[in-house]
């Protein structure tokens, strides 16, 4: 995984200790810090907030990655930006006017980015990429937890960063959703940037240490890297 990075679901982290959670990841060398909102409509309710951001940033200094699921995303971008958020994701389904909300998150100070639910056809980021700091495919669906990526995943992981290699777009592609250190190794080798682990993968059960847990996917997923 020399190419790739380890971001951290915030949603399925062990919320009641949250701050010494915080600091446990730092020290495991992850990332960032991958906020997962969603409203009960577009995606299921999450109900996470900005506050969980400003008590990352007061913690820790990882970098802060806010994934809006929700409906009319634009609702939201500053207060997440004003929380302390470096990047804020919005889904290209749920926007009515993409480009418009992509610069919304630039002129309020936040990197840009734009996910597709797992089945969403590929092009319709066209015209978009240029656009944008982030590319997030979601592997699975929002309501099928504990679930792997569904095959096509792979390959729209694969087609995704060819086209971003080929027009030397500057973006950074992730994946989200179900993934393991076999899984990690697949979309490495299709050219993914970063994983993002949901909290089974870190917390595997309580009180285990993510300082363990992630070398352990690290290196899982070196070993598996000669196997796909």
């Amino acid at each position: 995984m020399s190419d790739s990075h380890l971001a951290a679901a915030v949603r399925q982290l062990p919320l009641g200790r949250l701050e010494s959670v915080f600091e446990a990841l730092e020290k495991a060398n992850i990332a960032e810090l991958h906020f997962e909102i969603g409203d009960g409509r577009f995606a299921p309710l999450f109900g996470l907030d900005p506050a969980f951001v400003r008590l990352a940033k007061a913690t820790c200094g990882l970098t802060c990655h806010a994934h809006l699921m929700v409906q009319s995303p634009e609702r939201h971008i500053d207060a997440f930006v004003a929380a302390g958020c470096d990047i804020i994701t919005v889904h290209a389904e749920a926007c009515l006017h993409p480009h418009r909300v992509l610069q919304q998150v630039r002129d309020a100070g936040a990197t840009p980015g734009i996910a597709l639910k797992a089945t969403t056809p590929l092009t319709m980021l066209d015209y978009l990429l240029a656009e944008t700091g982030r590319v997030l495919l979601v592997t699975r669906d929002f309501h099928e937890d504990g679930e792997k990526p569904l095959k096509s995943a792979y390959e729209r992981a694969r087609i995704l960063q060819e086209i971003i290699r080929y027009h030397q777009y500057p973006t950074t592609l992730e994946v989200k959703g179900g993934i393991g250190s076999r899984e990690a190794a697949t979309f490495a080798r299709m050219g993914v940037h970063r994983i993002v682990l949901d909290g089974s993968v870190l917390f595997p059960a309580p009180g285990a240490d993510p300082v363990q847990t992630v070398a352990a996917f690290r290196e899982n997923t070196a070993t598996a890297e000669h196997l796909v």
